[in-house]
């Protein structure tokens, strides 16, 4: 039986990181006294070629103002406008979301 486990990098995680950091507009720093983090602590993972922990994680993602499976979603076919709608959509009601799924299904 095949895994269907894909289990990320020390790399790709700091990539990751840095690509969100770029896109909110954030400081590794920031992020880390936002998190309530030692930087020292983050630096050392990213030099050491190590995974934060996942209580780390789940205080980045926090600070970031994130979802832990936003964290690990790169899908690369997402588009800026994606991206955008998505945002957005976070926002609206149960009922406005449902509407706007039907609407973009009646799109295609």
């Amino acid at each position: 039986m095949e895994s269907n486990a894909n289990f990320w990098t020390s790399a790709q995680f700091f990539k990751r990181l840095d690509a969100l950091l770029e896109q909110k507009g954030i400081s590794f720093n920031h992020l880390s006294f936002m998190a309530e983090t030692s930087i020292s602590s983050l630096y050392q993972a990213r030099r050491r070629k190590t995974m934060p922990s996942f209580q780390t994680l789940c205080c980045l993602c926090d600070a970031l103002g994130i979802q832990l499976w936003e964290f690990f979603d790169t899908d690369a076919e997402r588009t800026a406008e994606m991206e955008q709608v998505v945002s957005q959509m976070k926002s609206l009601s149960a009922d406005s979301q449902t509407v706007l799924v039907a609407l973009i299904k009646q799109m295609k």
